[in-house]
This record gives C-alpha cells, sequence and structure tokens, in this order.
C-alpha cells in the first residue's frame, strides 16, 4: 500500500497530467544532471516545440479547445519522438524534447504527422519547432543549446 502511495505522489510531482508527459519539475531536474558534465553532451538533440496560435485559439474558442490544442501537439510528440527522447511540458503550450541521441529524422516525422492530425480536425492545430544537436563550436552548454533551440522555434513560428 505504501509503495502504490510513493508512486502516487511520484507521478504528481513529476508528470504533466493533461498531457501525460513530464512535468517542468522533471525538466529542471534533467537539467541539473546535464549541466554537471560536458561530456555526456557530445550526442544529446534538443527540440522545442510549441502549439503556434495559442492564445488566438483561447480567445476565439475558450481554454477547452485550447487545452485541445496543446493535447494535439503533445501526443503528436509522443507518437513520433517519445519512445526516443524525454518530452517536458514546460509552460502552458511549450514542450522540450532531451534524448541522448541525434533524433532529427524523427523530427520532420513530427511535423508531417500534425499536419495528418488536422486532416478530419475543423480547427488546425498548427506547431513550430527548433531543433539542434549539442556541438562544442556552437554551444557552450546545454542552456545555451536550448536557447539556440528556442530562437530557432521563434523564427519558424513567425
Amino acid at each position: 500500500m505504501k509503495s502504490k502511495i510513493t508512486e502516487k505522489l511520484f507521478n504528481l510531482a513529476y508528470t504533466d497530467t493533461m498531457t501525460d508527459t513530464y512535468n517542468r519539475n522533471s525538466y529542471e531536474e534533467r537539467l541539473k544532471k546535464l549541466r554537471k558534465s560536458r561530456a555526456v553532451l557530445n550526442n544529446i538533440t534538443v527540440a522545442v516545440a510549441t502549439v503556434t496560435d495559442i492564445k488566438q485559439i483561447k480567445e476565439s474558442y475558450g481554454q477547452h479547445t485550447a487545452d485541445e490544442a496543446v493535447c494535439v501537439v503533445a501526443n503528436t510528440l509522443k507518437k513520433t519522438i517519445g519512445e526516443k527522447a524525454d518530452i517536458f511540458r514546460i509552460s502552458e503550450d511549450t514542450f522540450v524534447c532531451i534524448a541522448d541521441k541525434d533524433i532529427l529524422s524523427y523530427i520532420s516525422q513530427f511535423m508531417d504527422y500534425i499536419s495528418f492530425e488536422n486532416r478530419d480536425r475543423a480547427l488546425k492545430v498548427n506547431a513550430s519547432i527548433g531543433y539542434s544537436v549539442f556541438n562544442h563550436k556552437k554551444h557552450k552548454s546545454i542552456d545555451d543549446l536550448i536557447k539556440y533551440c528556442e530562437q530557432k522555434m521563434y523564427r519558424n513560428k513567425k
């Protein structure tokens, strides 16, 4: 009985209940580990994804529809990248994926699958994504890599 309670508390502390991805607490714990050693960053891939028009969706259709859009992006990330990377919901509409290997080929699958998911939806859900593999010449730290990916995501969003 005690282990089930402990497991439930752990899941509540580290899982986003709406999307069933890791939450911000998990993300911060992962970053702490990655900040400790540059050697483990060699093959790290980061992708930052967001729902493109979340504010307009919320204002036009309400919070429930905005939540549905966030879940579409989360589910698509899980289907295409989920087995290769950890997926963290770090804000209302933004996810960070961190993998220990190059997953760039799966990122294009994510964008294709978003389009596929939209084929039967009245409200089209669009996502923007920025991604990169850690490169010692470009990035000094995991934080530099994430910032770079965020900038790419915002450029793609425009």
